[in-house]
């Protein structure tokens, strides 16, 4: 993760908490890399495994060729789970799928769907 100015509170060095403006990187799953992103802003909380991007958010996977865009992102990662909210927008070989509400999705952008959808699948 790279960010042009930050304010970080480490209570270790594997243990840390942070704002951060100007936010780039990537997610990895099974150590490889999935997925890009970008936003305006960001807040990471290592010991909660959540990473939430805000403002001009792109995310953009790998394999299927996908691009998320939204005003607003919340990842889980323990749960493999990204929350997008505001102007969702999401488009690649699978489909296009938008909403000014909230969608779900795998972090490889593989499954996209409303929240009440994707508790189902």
């Amino acid at each position: 993760m790279k960010w042009q100015s930050a304010q970080i509170d480490g209570k270790s060095k594997t243990d840390f908490v942070g704002h951060m403006n100007s936010v780039t990187g990537s997610l990895y799953k099974g150590g490889k890399k999935i997925c890009d992103y970008k936003a305006d802003g960001g807040f990471a909380d290592k010991s909660q495994n959540v990473l939430k991007l805000k403002g001009n958010v792109q995310m953009k996977s790998l394999d299927p060729d996908a691009t998320l865009t939204c005003e607003e992102v919340e990842f889980l990662a323990g749960e493999d789970l990204i929350k997008a909210k505001g102007n969702v927008n999401v488009v690649g070989s699978l489909g296009a799928m938008d909403t000014d509400g909230e969608l779900w999705a795998s972090s490889d952008l593989r499954r996209v769907a409303t929240p009440s959808m994707f508790k189902k699948q």
